[in-house]
């Protein structure tokens, strides 16, 4: 038969043999090769990473000490009734440095029929009521590094001399208790009080008739500005009201009984009470800088 012509290959032997290779040159385990026992590695962080490690660690923290800082600083902010009291408010008031409104629910006594003191035909108690709350207290002393931000001018008000007030100031009144004062005057001036205020002689009442008209409708419109400045936007709901007696049906009746989220008043009102500015003094002569040429107007605004 025939011979296979091809002879099969011989074996060899594989030949390793190691190679050098450049320091810079890339392999196929490049970057995790570990020349050294053929083992991966993970391979080291840049050192632009590193570099920023601490850079990381150190910024918050100075971030948060100067954030501290600066809240320290704004404490009112911390105080949710006074940040909010501000927010609606277009000049500062010293109010606001010496206490917090401190916002609580009230309900207000919305009786029809049932009257309360502030609500009584004109005597000695009414008045005394009345006067508890304010409606009468001396003006206070406005500092005049504080004027411009309670919305007060050298040109235009009223200044205290330094010699009665430490590098002067203005004189001036709580606006909230001027409105008080204008609701208690009304009152007076209600038609089965007016002719107890007349005989009484006291307040506009001894100015004439028409004085007081004046001073009255003032106080009018005042509150007029107010409600209409910051109107209540609570809803008012009805009860079912029934007259005692056969035969009557229930009906509708609004219930002004509601419940409000108030400033303490108290509070506000003891302030204003210590704020006073002595009575002697304010009659003194030199207690005011007079005006100057011009600065002031001529008859009542």
């Amino acid at each position: 038969m025939f011979k296979k012509l091809v002879k099969p290959p011989a074996k060899t032997e594989p030949d390793f043999r190691t190679v050098a290779l450049p320091e810079d040159s890339e392999t196929l385990l490049s970057p995790y090769s570990d020349h050294e026992n053929g083992l991966p590695k993970p391979a080291s962080p840049p050192k632009r990473r590193r570099n920023l490690l601490p850079l990381a660690v150190i910024l918050p923290a100075v971030l948060c000490f100067l954030f501290g800082v600066w809240l320290g600083n704004s404490s009112y902010l911390l105080d949710a009734d006074k940040f909010c009291t501000r927010q609606v408010r277009l000049y500062w008031s010293p109010v606001l440095d010496a206490i917090s409104p401190n916002y609580s629910p009230v309900k207000f006594n919305g009786s029809f029929l049932n009257e309360n003191i502030y609500r009584q035909p004109a005597s000695p108690a009414v008045d005394a009521a009345w006067e508890a709350l304010g409606i009468n207290y001396r003006s206070m002393g406005i500092p005049a590094g504080s004027a411009a931000s309670a919305g007060l001018s050298t040109s235009q008000h009223v200044q205290i001399s330094g010699e009665h007030m430490a590098s002067g100031g203005f004189v001036a009144d709580l606006e909230g208790l001027h409105h008080l004062h204008c609701l208690d005057l009304l009152r007076q001036g209600l038609g089965w009080n007016i002719e107890y205020y007349k005989a009484r002689g006291t307040g506009p009442w001894r100015d004439g008739d028409d004085f007081a008209r004046k001073h009255v409708t003032h106080c009018l419109d005042i509150l007029r500005q107010q409600l209409m400045c910051a109107p209540d936007l609570s809803v008012l709901g009805s009860v079912w009201v029934i007259k005692d007696e056969p035969g009557a049906k229930a009906k509708p009746f609004v219930d002004f009984n509601t419940r409000h989220k108030c400033v303490d008043f108290e509070a506000v009102r003891a302030w204003a009470e210590a704020a006073q500015l002595n009575g002697g003094d304010m009659k003194a002569d030199g207690f005011f800088v007079q005006p100057g040429e011009g600065e002031a107007h001529v008859g009542l605004p």
